[in-house]
């Protein structure tokens, strides 16, 4: 993502970008099975089309949030940013990234 969305020289590599991202996917791989093995035994995807739909709202709200402003406090907090800083990020790129994930989310 370095070099096609910054467009920056594949020498120009970020390692401590590319080893926080990597420590916060494994931090986020335990948690979001724990996640999805709570809304399957709250909402079990067998009970039909209703509960389908109920899980996938919840996803795509609860979840989606939480998840996302945890990973960008991670981001932020791993970054050097002090609390303040990272709590106005979150404030200010949450409305904007669940309307984004919502245009995607059909497709």
């Amino acid at each position: 993502s370095q070099t096609a969305f910054q467009g920056k020289n594949v020498l120009e590599f970020d390692i401590k970008r590319t080893l926080r991202n990597g420590f916060i996917g494994l931090c986020f791989g335990p948690l979001v099975h724990e996640y999805y093995q709570f809304s399957d035994s709250i909402l079990p995807p067998e009970d039909g089309l209703v509960t389908r739909l109920e899980k996938i709202l919840m996803d795509q709200t609860i979840y989606l949030t939480i998840k996302c402003s945890i990973y960008i406090s991670a981001v932020g907090l791993l970054s050097g940013d002090d609390f303040a800083t990272v709590k106005q990020t979150v404030k200010d790129k949450i409305v904007g990234i669940v309307f984004t994930a919502w245009k995607f989310w059909p497709l």
